[in-house]
């Protein structure tokens, strides 16, 4: 899927460049020696990052480490969900159509974090990051933004405090990365680290614990015999859960927003369709079900041949 990932930036790239507001030379981020081919230059990105008038957090604005590396900020690629929701709420008009109400003042945050999940006593919550949030009359609205990430598969593994917030009904496997993957051993994913060799201070990694991990079997989500999963179960999870600790007694709607590049319907539309699918799979799921309580869920897709261009909003469900 990686190969398929880096066409559909490169179709993005090339739309932006036959759109004609873009010429090569205004694409390729360059750190030291190595350039990012699929990302704004360091001159282009530099006039947007200038225009943006709202508070950002990991990475979207700036370089970032990962791991030992340098790469560039997250919006200034060119398939950004973060860039890709920033444009379209930048008009005023599409949050209120999303409100559903003319007079809404169009206010919107981006990257809220003010819900909390609290697994119990001495565990430190968890904040789910909603890429955007709004309210209308009726409703808490959170959107979650999506480009090229269909094209990744997605795991049903969450860190073990989860199981304490899960139902009891639902019993998922939990493990080690030292015993249950042979190709993990003695190795740490979450600090990415040998844990049998030092770590900064001399000191071992991380406890044995830090790097346990419980998985929810794909049948829970009516995803049994799925090979690949398009859609982010887990953060869906995690942001449902979120939602169902607000402090407003006002419903909630959690709305999915994936960018759709009109020149690739055909070459991708059978991607679009099986996420569709899985979508559908999961939130009918017991599981889901369970947790649900009561929020709206909707998939919409932008359709626009480029991220500036006004888009066609079309509801899927």
């Amino acid at each position: 899927m990686k190969e398929i990932k880096e066409s559909f930036d490169q179709l993005i790239k090339n739309q932006l460049i036959k759109g004609k507001k873009y010429s090569k030379s205004n694409f390729g981020y360059r750190i030291k020696n190595k350039i990012y081919l699929n990302y704004f230059s360091n001159s282009c990105w530099g006039k947007f990052k200038a225009n943006v008038r709202v508070k950002y957090g990991g990475g979207e604005l700036d370089e970032h480490k990962h791991g030992k590396y340098i790469i560039p900020p997250k919006m200034a690629s060119v398939a950004s969900s973060s860039r890709f929701i920033y444009l379209l709420f930048k008009d005023k008009n599409n949050i209120r159509f999303f409100t559903n109400s003319s007079t809404h003042n169009g206010e919107i945050e981006f990257e809220r974090v003010n819900e909390k999940i609290t697994f119990k006593k001495g565990i430190t919550p968890s904040k789910p990051n909603y890429d955007a949030f709004c309210e209308s009359e009726n409703f808490m609205i959170y959107f979650e933004a999506k480009c090229h990430e269909i094209f990744d598969n997605h795991s049903l593994e969450w860190k073990p405090d989860y199981k304490y917030v899960f139902p009891k009904k639902f019993k998922p496997l939990e493990f080690e990365y030292m015993t249950r993957r042979k190709n993990w051993l003695s190795f740490c994913k979450k600090h990415n680290w040998d844990i049998t060799k030092p770590y900064k201070n001399k000191k071992p990694c991380c406890r044995l614990e830090d790097c346990r991990c419980i998985e929810m079997p794909p049948n829970i989500f009516n995803l049994d015999g799925e090979e690949f999963i398009f859609f982010d179960v887990k953060q869906f999870v995690c942001h449902l859960l979120g939602i169902n600790a607000r402090q407003s007694s006002k419903p909630a709607k959690l709305i999915y927003l994936y960018y759709y590049p009109e020149s690739a319907e055909q070459q991708y539309n059978c991607y679009y369709k099986n996420l569709e699918r899985q979508i559908k799979h999961v939130i009918s799921s017991p599981f889901i079900k369970s947790i649900i309580n009561k929020t709206k869920i909707e998939l919409w897709y932008s359709k626009a041949n480029t991220m500036e261009d006004k888009p066609i909003l079309v509801k899927v469900f």
